[in-house]
């Protein structure tokens, strides 16, 4: 955990994936997300609604990713 404020409404954490590994499939009702890439580049398949129709999108350095 980077930064923990929440009374503010935030944490900061910093998620680090090895080349050629993934994360699971997540669904968050609750929260939003903003993603950066800080390093590096990855492919990102989600969807807004329906995990069966999932959109693939490539994030390059610096790029962000915001999940509502």
């Amino acid at each position: 955990m980077l930064d923990d404020k929440p009374k503010e409404g935030y944490k900061v954490k910093e998620l680090v994936i090895k080349p050629k590994k993934g994360m699971s499939f997540q669904r968050h009702k609750e929260r939003s997300e903003i993603w950066l890439v800080s390093k590096g580049s990855c492919e990102v398949l989600y969807s807004n609604d329906k995990p069966d129709s999932k959109v693939k999108r490539t994030l390059k350095k610096f790029d962000k990713f915001l999940i509502i």
